[in-house]
């Protein structure tokens, strides 16, 4: 059973440049969000920056981080899915996923240890998002979380049309599981960006202005 079959809305009503820092509200957004919210974070303006960006199944996260390195190639990428396959951890137990991004971890430190900007893209939570931030700190870059998303039907027919091209079938009953979890995280801290109505390129100049 659908999780949710509302339109998602977000309405640009406050900017404010004043110290580097842009201040957005976004109105009209559905439950299970909450109704209201703020969101603040600051423009990247430093040499070094680490992009997180998370958000729902379907929403384009890996096309807009290809989208994205591909204009910025001073950039890394890296991504816990891959860093997960690439240590041979199977399963997503608490204990397997501590330790696939502690290597997470690990890497985005190599990277701005040699000067390179990261944009990782990886589900977040209260504890990876400190451990992210402390990371900037400590290499002096700059940070943003961004999260993607669009309305629930478009999410089920681009994950649907997706695995077709892969020979399966798509689950609904578990995208629907994911859908509740994901859409039930703290935005406060994210740039959260409708993906329905946007290009790649629109959604790439969005977080990178």
């Amino acid at each position: 059973m659908a999780v949710c079959k509302e339109t998602f809305l977000w309405q640009l009503v406050a900017k404010n440049e004043v110290s580097g820092s842009l201040k957005v509200t976004a109105l009209a957004c559905p439950s299970p969000l909450p109704r209201y919210f703020l969101i603040e974070f600051n423009q990247m303006k430093r040499e070094l920056w680490l992009l997180a960006l998370d958000g729902s199944k379907g929403a384009g996260k890996s096309t807009t981080s290809e989208h994205i390195l591909i204009s910025h190639p001073k950039a890394i990428g890296i991504s816990l899915d891959f860093v997960r396959k690439d240590i041979g951890i199977e399963g997503t137990s608490f204990g397997k996923n501590k330790i696939a991004f502690e290597e997470v971890k690990s890497r985005i430190a190599h990277a701005l240890e040699d000067g390179k900007c990261v944009l990782l893209d990886c589900g977040l939570d209260d504890y990876r998002i400190a451990s992210i931030k402390q990371l900037a700190d400590k290499y002096d870059a700059d940070t943003m979380f961004v999260f993607l998303t669009a309305p629930y039907e478009v999410l089920v027919e681009r994950v649907r049309a997706r695995d077709v091209t892969k020979g399966k079938e798509l689950n609904l009953q578990r995208f629907d599981e994911v859908y509740k979890i994901v859409m039930h995280k703290d935005f406060s801290q994210y740039l959260v960006l409708d993906t329905s109505m946007l290009s790649v390129t629109q959604i790439a100049q969005k977080i990178m202005m």
